[in-house]
């Protein structure tokens, strides 16, 4: 740990929530998901085809969507559509969910259905205070910090 870790791990150490508790407890609340910070989104490969379209969206606007899909003029579409029905459509790329959100906006399909289509791959987590913090706290780190000897 650094100098400024030392001074960022005591600052936090000093707040009222932590004075009690023991050095291993602090670290533990410390590495617990800390709803104060800020939410952390990320994309995990998501393969969809035809059947996960549907399986989403319902029999109905799946297939309402899909007919829009095949008929387009569009080569962006029609070649993601080829992809779809290839069961190759990668959720979790910028480039797929700039897609869907222009046929959201465009009233192709509505924005939960946008959104249950994006949960296939989104992850959403509240970080630790000590990822947010990139500190790896540990009760020796804390003892530290609160003035023991290293």
């Amino acid at each position: 740990m650094t100098h400024g870790d030392v001074a960022t791990l005591a600052l936090r150490l000093s707040q009222p929530d932590m004075l009690a508790l023991a050095d291993w407890e602090a670290a533990d609340v410390l590495n617990q998901p800390d709803p104060q910070q800020p939410v952390v989104v990320s994309w995990r490969h998501t393969e969809a085809g035809v059947g996960t379209v549907l399986d989403v969206l319902g029999p109905s606007a799946g297939a309402a969507l899909l007919d829009v899909l095949k008929n387009a003029t569009d080569p962006v579409l029609r070649w993601g559509m080829h992809i779809l029905e290839r069961g190759q459509l990668d959720i979790s790329l910028a480039s797929t969910r700039a897609q869907l959100e222009a046929l959201t906006q465009a009233g192709v399909m509505s924005e939960p259905q946008k959104d249950a289509l994006f949960a296939l791959s989104r992850t959403i987590r509240n970080p630790s205070w000590a990822e947010a913090n990139n500190m790896i706290v540990d009760a020796r780190a804390v003892g530290i910090a609160r003035g023991g000897r290293p």
